[in-house]
């Protein structure tokens, strides 16, 4: 897998960067870019922005997924994302998600790769519960700094993409993830966990749907009366509602 592909194309190809806790609105104004500050056990990145723990969940997130997966990681993505055959994920989701026969013909689609999913599941949730713990509002405040484009990881620079955020304006890519959190859902792959996070996908596609941050700067952090806004409309989304909202294409209903 070559080590020059955008993360655009990682959602596409791959389970992605999902997962998180907390539901609430607790932690999710970030504050202004500065060096990051130093974090038990993890240490001090020269040039580093950003919160210490956010850069490193999401860097290990790549480095399982991406830069490093393994063998049997990579066959487990090119699976599920074969499993729709010429369509994309997304294509073939919003064409079953209005149907009369929602979400049973989603779940009859998805079901032959219900292993790999949970391969890819039990590897995300074993990095989050690295960083963060359950309901853990930190991460929701991680989520919100990765929309918003202020976590610059200089480990990065070398496949000029440094700042831990979907790449491509818009930002395509979270429409595959969602498709991938709600499969996990429905066909009951770790769905406790993942409905607890689900709003999270949706939040942080606001986010950056708002902020439209470069992936190669420091960008500046959007007001906190905007975060807060963002927070208290999308963190208590159900999954339904989730599914209602990413039907629109390639932003949230209500943002140009």
């Amino acid at each position: 897998m070559t080590k020059q592909i955008s993360r655009r194309r990682v959602l596409q190809t791959s389970a992605g960067v999902v997962a998180g806790v907390g539901l609430g609105v607790t932690g999710v104004v970030a504050d202004r870019p500065a060096a990051a500050a130093a974090s038990p056990g993890l240490p001090e990145i020269p040039r580093m922005h950003g919160d210490r723990i956010a850069n490193e969940f999401w860097y290990q997130l790549d480095e399982v997924f991406l830069f490093n997966a393994t063998a049997e990681v990579q066959q487990a993505l090119t699976t599920i994302f074969t499993v729709a055959g010429g369509a994309s994920l997304y294509e073939a989701w919003l064409g079953l998600v209005t149907q009369p026969g929602y979400p049973d013909n989603f779940i009859e689609l998805m079901a032959p790769v219900r292993e790999p999913l949970s391969l890819v599941s039990r590897l995300e949730l074993a990095l989050y519960d690295t960083y963060y713990h359950r309901r853990d509002p930190r991460l929701t405040k991680a989520f919100a700094d990765f929309g918003q484009g202020v976590l610059y990881d200089p480990r990065r620079e070398n496949v000029g993409q440094p700042v831990h955020t979907i790449d491509g304006d818009p930002p395509a890519a979270y429409h595959f993830w969602w498709v991938l959190l709600r499969a996990r859902i429905l066909l009951g792959v770790d769905g406790r966990r993942w409905r607890e996070i689900a709003s999270l996908v949706g939040y942080a596609w606001a986010v950056q749907s708002v902020a439209r941050p470069s992936n190669t700067v420091v960008n500046p952090p959007l007001p906190r009366r905007v975060i807060g806004r963002l927070a208290a409309d999308w963190l208590h989304r159900t999954p339904r509602q989730m599914d209602i909202a990413f039907q629109s294409f390639p932003f949230p209903p209500g943002v140009a």
